[in-house]
C-alpha cells in the first residue's frame, strides 16, 4: 500500500513540476521537407499565444530573398520593436498575424514582434529554397511523445509475442522476467534523460529602461550555458511607463509626454487612452531636429489611427489634431 502511495506522490510531484516549468522548456521544432529545426520561443505574450496555436503547417510565401512569410487568420498580441539586426534564423511577427521566417541576416528600419530564434540555423535557407514552401510549426514536447509512443508500441508488440511463446511458464518465472522487461526499458529512458539533461530558464542579464535597451538569456541552471539571447526592448519599457501614467492620471487633467528618442505610441498606448477620455494628452517629441508639441483633446478621436504594424507616429496624429513647434 505504502509503494502506491509513494508512487501517486511522484506522479503529482511530476505533473506540478511539469506545469510550473512547461514556459521554460519552450521548444518549437520546425519542419521543412526532411529537415528540421529547432526554435527557442521568446518570453513575451505573443509567442504564448503562437504556443498554444501548434501545431500547424503554413504554405509561406517568399520576400526578398531573406525570408519566407505568412499572415494567418487569427491576430496576436504584439509588443513590437526595430530590431535593427535581422538574424538567419529568426521568427517575427509583422504586424499581428504575419508569421515571418528569415533565412539571412539583414539590417532592417521595420518593426517586428519577436517569436523565437533558431538554436542552429546551418542549412536553412537550403531547405527553404527560392520559392513558396511549407513549413510546419509543432511543440518539441508533442513530437517527442509520438515518437515515444510509436516506440512503446512496438516493444509492446514485441513483449505479447515473446509473452505468447512462454504460455507454459510458472507463475513465478512469469514474473521474473516481467521485472527483467521492465530493467530492460530503464537505459532507454536513462538515455532519453541524458538528451534532456539541460534545464532552460529565461534570466535577465541587464535591465532595460525607457531609453536603453536591456537583455535576457536563456540560461541552463545546472550548467550555466546560454543557449540564446535577446533584447528587451526599451521601447517596449517607455509604452508601458505612458500606459501607467494615463491609468494614474488624476480626473480630468492633462498629461504631457516627454516622448524623449521615440516618434510614436504603439496600439496598447491608444487603447488606454481611449479609456481615459476625460484627459487631455500633450505629447513632446522631437523629428528632423525641430521640436514639435501635438495635443490630443479629451474625449478625441483615436479611430483609424493605427496603421498595419499596429503604431500611430505623431506626426501623423499632427495632420488630425492641433500641433505646434517648439523654441
Amino acid at each position: 500500500m505504502k509503494r502506491y502511495w509513494f508512487l501517486l506522490c511522484a506522479v503529482i510531484i511530476f505533473i506540478v513540476g511539469a506545469t510550473v516549468n512547461a514556459k521554460e522548456s519552450r521548444t518549437v521544432i520546425v519542419s521543412v521537407g526532411d529537415k528540421e529545426f529547432e526554435i527557442i520561443l521568446a518570453d513575451n505574450e505573443t509567442a504564448d499565444r503562437f504556443y498554444e496555436m501548434l501545431p500547424m503547417s503554413l504554405d509561406m510565401s517568399e520576400l526578398n530573398g531573406n525570408e519566407k512569410y505568412y499572415y494567418m487568420n487569427e491576430y496576436l498580441p504584439t509588443s513590437a520593436s526595430v530590431p535593427k539586426q535581422i538574424r538567419t534564423g529568426d521568427l517575427m511577427l509583422y504586424g499581428s498575424n504575419c508569421v515571418v521566417l528569415f533565412y539571412k541576416s539583414f539590417s532592417t528600419s521595420y518593426s517586428y514582434t519577436e517569436l523565437g530564434h533558431m538554436i542552429n540555423s546551418s542549412g536553412l535557407a537550403a531547405a527553404l529554397g527560392k520559392g513558396d514552401v511549407i513549413v510546419t510549426f509543432a511543440k518539441k514536447d508533442n513530437v517527442e511523445e509520438e515518437s515515444s509512443s510509436e516506440e512503446s508500441n512496438t516493444e509492446e508488440e514485441s513483449s505479447t509475442e515473446e509473452s505468447s511463446s512462454k504460455e507454459e511458464s510458472s507463475t513465478e518465472e512469469s514474473s521474473s522476467e516481467e521485472e527483467s522487461s521492465s530493467k530492460k526499458d530503464h537505459p532507454k529512458k536513462s538515455s532519453k534523460s541524458e538528451k534532456k539533461s539541460h534545464t532552460y530558464e529565461w534570466q535577465i542579464t541587464k535591465n532595460a529602461t525607457a531609453t536603453q535597451n536591456g537583455e535576457k538569456a536563456y540560461v541552463c541552471t545546472q550548467c550555466g550555458e546560454v543557449a540564446y539571447r535577446t533584447e528587451i526592448s526599451a521601447y517596449g519599457i517607455f509604452a508601458d511607463t505612458v500606459i501607467e501614467r494615463i491609468e494614474t492620471a488624476p480626473t480630468g487633467s492633462t498629461l504631457v509626454i516627454d516622448a524623449m528618442q521615440y516618434v510614436s505610441f504603439p496600439k496598447k498606448v491608444y487603447e488606454k487612452l481611449a479609456e481615459r477620455s476625460d484627459l487631455t494628452l500633450e505629447i513632446n517629441f522631437t523629428y528632423l531636429g525641430n521640436a514639435y508639441t501635438v495635443t490630443l483633446p479629451q474625449n478625441a478621436d483615436l479611430s483609424g489611427l493605427i496603421d498595419q504594424s499596429g503604431y500611430c507616429g505623431f506626426l501623423n496624429l499632427c495632420t488630425r489634431f492641433t500641433w505646434s513647434i517648439r523654441e
